[in-house]
């Protein structure tokens, strides 16, 4: 039983460390892509443009692809394993409700900031498509594999500090585009960052609840579709 519990944890212990590397890497390739190819894609290209590439273009391969694998590799020591991954049953449906939270705050900063409801004159459905790209990467990394790594079975507080940290992860990988706007310290110091925080908890709240990363990138996809349309 100890030999056994012992290869349980080399292996749980690697599972760690893939994760890691991987975020690690990751971080410092994006950090890499948006402070030096996305400023020079701006300037030769439409900002619209340069978008559609890093969001399809790069972040599929980059951000899902090497996540996507790696949960794969590991499945054995994944909280959900990979017939779960991409599942949709009846009961995660409840889930979707959500939305309407989205939508009503969304809604409230429209006739905050607007004075009405509107939609922004440059929508489009390029945006539904990158937040279609972004929902699901995103999501794929986070929850999917990053998330999925750290949660344990039956444990409340685990699970808790898993997704904490997770959101710190997640909060993370937005610094190198807020760096690059010119908004990093702005939204540090008024806080708007803590609606990362708070958008990236109920993800991964919901992940845990169902298993699944499918409601999870609705929702990412949902919001920031809202987003480009306010």
């Amino acid at each position: 039983m100890k030999l056994i519990s012992s290869q349980l944890s080399d292996s749980r212990k690697k599972s760690f460390i893939a994760a890691g590397c991987y975020y690690l890497l990751l971080l410092s390739a994006w950090a890499f892509l948006e402070l030096n190819v996305m400023t020079s894609l701006i300037g030769s290209v439409p900002e619209v443009t340069a978008e559609i590439i890093k969001e399809i273009v790069l972040k599929l391969p980059i951000w899902f692809l090497p996540a996507f694998i790696l949960s794969r590799r590991f499945d054995s020591k994944m909280y959900a394993r990979k017939k779960e991954m991409f599942s949709f049953k009846k009961s995660h449906a409840p889930y979707l409700l959500i939305i309407i939270a989205f939508a009503a705050h969304h809604a409230m900063l429209m006739f905050r900031f607007n004075g009405g409801i509107s939609i922004k004159s440059g929508f489009s459905f390029a945006d539904v498509v990158i937040a279609a790209s972004v929902g699901l990467s995103e999501e794929m990394v986070f929850r999917g594999y990053l998330l999925n790594a750290a949660l344990k079975e039956n444990n409340m507080l685990n699970n808790i500090i898993a997704a904490a940290c997770n959101s710190i992860l997640f909060l993370m990988i937005h610094f190198p585009v807020w760096y690059r706007k010119g908004v990093l310290i702005t939204y540090l110091s008024n806080g708007s960052f803590i609606q990362i925080i708070v958008l990236s908890l109920i993800f991964s709240f919901v992940f845990i609840k169902t298993k699944s990363i499918v409601i999870p990138a609705i929702l990412h996809m949902v919001w920031d579709v809202l987003c480009f349309m306010q």
